[in-house]
């Protein structure tokens, strides 16, 4: 209708739950994020400035909660987890996740078995 904002709105909790499940398979570009959402990649943007959210905070919450999820309930070696999240580069990966937890996987990963035992 003229006079109405013509941008379509987007659930942010339908968009955690798409970059979640793409995380975990590495691919969760804001490209990705934005064809599953049946929508452009700009007007996601769009969307997330109107709303106050970035694509890059989306995304390292959901990044560091799947790492999280891996190194508590598997076994997957550090870089294992480090390449399923899409990183080439496991140090890249470990200083990524210090930034968000204040330790390093290797360390988080033994605090969580002491906790569980």
């Amino acid at each position: 209708m003229p006079g109405q904002n013509a941008e379509r709105r987007v659930d942010i909790v339908a968009l955690t739950d798409v970059v979640d499940a793409l995380v975990r398979d590495g691919r969760a570009t804001i490209q990705s994020v934005a064809k599953e959402m049946g929508m452009s990649s700009r007007s996601l943007q769009r969307y997330l400035a109107v709303s106050g959210f970035t694509f890059s905070d989306i995304r390292n919450q959901a990044v560091n909660h799947a790492a999280m999820t891996m190194l508590t309930h598997s076994e997957l070696s550090i870089a294992a987890v480090s390449k399923r999240l899409g990183y080439n580069n496991p140090s890249s990966f470990t200083r990524a996740f210090v930034r968000w937890n204040g330790a390093t996987p290797g360390i988080y990963r033994r605090q969580m078995l002491k906790k569980k035992s």
